[in-house]
């Protein structure tokens, strides 16, 4: 978060940062893969690639892509898509994986229709609903599930409500608790983040 934050203010550049050892943090962190820190993997490759970004040259991880196509993210403890599967997807983009995704994207397929609701939310949950819309666009299904995808952004569109509190609401009320403030905000990071992808529709 914090290279990301220098960085668009254009800040990596400035003396009091030292690119090289956020570098060499960064290499520690991938040199091994470890399935129960995939989640940890992600963030490592979106900083490589911000320092690729600015002029920083890296590696190629063919490793590193080849364990991550063999790792059954089902098998994951307390499996739960829209992390695990959200980040596996995200990490082989990252790695500039274009290869056959097939297996990924039918487990994808697999949990968009066991957890689709009747209107267009995934699980009642907004985050939920985001991601996977974010996983149709990295998977380039936009065409194969257009229905769902429609359905799913009609839901973000025309269904919520963001920084809205019912009537009486005062435990994480955005705008009384900081909690409920922090939640509502990554909500709407989610949301948009999903939305961009689909800037015609």
């Amino acid at each position: 978060f914090g290279t990301a934050i220098f960085s668009e203010f254009n800040l990596l550049s400035h003396e009091s940062i030292d690119i090289g050892k956020i570098k060499k943090f960064i290499l520690g962190e991938l040199s091994d893969f470890i399935p129960w820190k995939l989640h940890l993997n992600t963030y490592s490759l979106l900083t490589l690639k911000i320092l690729e970004k600015n002029g920083v040259s890296t590696q190629k991880y063919s490793q590193l892509e080849s364990n991550l196509l063999k790792y059954d993210i089902t098998t994951a403890e307390d499996y739960y898509p829209n992390i695990d599967l959200f980040d596996k997807i995200l990490s082989l983009k990252l790695l500039n994986n274009f290869g056959d995704l097939s297996d990924i994207s039918q487990e994808f397929l697999r949990q968009l229709k066991q957890n689709i609701t009747i209107n267009g939310s995934i699980n009642d949950n907004l985050t939920d609903t985001a991601k996977f819309l974010l996983m149709a666009s990295l998977l380039n299904l936009n065409n194969e599930i257009k229905d769902e995808i429609n359905k799913i952004k009609n839901y973000i569109l025309n269904e919520t409500i963001l920084f809205h509190n019912p009537k009486g609401l005062k435990k994480l009320n955005w705008n009384l608790d900081n909690l409920g403030y922090k939640i509502e905000i990554r909500i709407l990071y989610w949301v948009l983040l999903a939305l961009s992808q689909f800037p015609n529709n």
